[in-house]
């Protein structure tokens, strides 16, 4: 029974699992296989009886009983989608545990640095990346409004965060020639960076440019 053990405890954290549920190996084929192999042996069986007890009914001139027949249908349904189920109920309830143990009595800036935090996780990011949202929010405060900010590093995953957190106060645009601040974030600057110039500085290499006139 260790299979099944297992099967149930893997660990269960990254965020793409809301979107997408991965699939687990029960004796080294995909587990998805074996909720198939049920679902197509139980209604093979399923039509075998209906079959013989339909036959043995019209022999002995007895009305066939549809509704009894429509409930053991409908359980067995049900049963199919308990098994098929049960694993991502189960993630689902640790998630709810865990959630509430680090998200209760918290305020809503402490939440987002909590999330954010387990987001860098999942991608494996050193935890000097964990105030990220920290240092777009410091950013917002500091650029005025309907200011047009280029992000560095240029990430298609951090872009999109900054674009999610940061609007609509700020747009961010693909290039560094149409910007009028420059946000760098854990990376390396030279001394002067042509056209602009250091603005603010949230903490070491996380800092604001500001274009010069």
């Amino acid at each position: 029974m260790d299979f099944l053990k297992n099967y149930f405890s893997q660990p269960l954290e990254k965020y793409y699992y809301i979107n997408l549920i991965p699939e687990q190996k029960l004796f080294f084929q995909p587990d998805h296989y074996y909720f198939y192999l049920i679902l197509f042996l139980g209604l093979g069986a399923l039509s075998a009886f209906f079959y013989f007890n339909f036959i043995k009914n019209k022999k002995e001139n007895k009305k066939f009983d549809w509704q009894w027949f429509r409930k053991i249908i409908l359980i067995f349904f049900l049963i199919i989608f308990f098994i098929s189920s049960a694993r991502w109920y189960l993630i689902q309830a640790r998630w709810i545990k865990k959630y509430w143990i680090d998200f209760s009595q918290k305020n809503l800036e402490q939440i987002h640095s909590k999330a954010i935090a387990r987001i860098m996780e999942t991608k494996s990011l050193p935890e000097n990346w964990h105030d990220f949202y920290d240092f777009l929010k410091f950013s917002q405060k500091e650029i005025p409004q309907n200011s047009i900010i280029y992000l560095v590093p240029a990430q298609p995953d951090f872009r999109a965060w900054a674009k999610y957190w940061l609007y609509p106060n700020l747009k961010i645009t693909d290039s560094s020639k149409k910007a009028d601040y420059i946000l760098s974030f854990n990376v390396e600057l030279p001394e002067q960076v042509a056209g602009f110039k250091r603005f603010k500085e949230f903490s070491a290499k996380k800092i604001i440019l500001k274009k010069e006139p």
